[in-house]
């Protein structure tokens, strides 16, 4: 897995000086921090969570069917394959 570029620990909240707003500052390795608002902060963290949890899912799901189940690797990701395809459909509404 490729090196994900450091996300520095020191997200903060701000006040603006300029328009008294309250940003939320995001820094990313050596860039200038992104500044959001805190209903965009709240939804990027949220969809973080969301993906941490599918991912793990994902990997318990694969590996629990190559080892229980005797899969192959591409028999595995192919069940992995379903699992996601069930999960998009039910973020849709479609829970048939």
């Amino acid at each position: 897995m490729p090196e994900v570029t450091e996300i520095r620990r020191q997200v903060g909240s701000l006040v603006s000086g300029r328009t008294h707003e309250p940003p939320v500052e995001l820094p990313i390795g050596d860039r200038k921090p992104e500044q959001l608002p805190p209903a965009k902060a709240r939804e990027i963290a949220v969809m973080l969570i969301e993906a941490a949890e599918a991912a793990e899912q994902d990997a318990f799901l694969f590996s629990w069917a190559r080892e229980k189940l005797d899969c192959d690797d591409g028999q595995a990701a192919r069940l992995v394959g379903e699992l996601r395809a069930w999960r998009e459909k039910r973020e849709a509404g479609d829970e048939h």
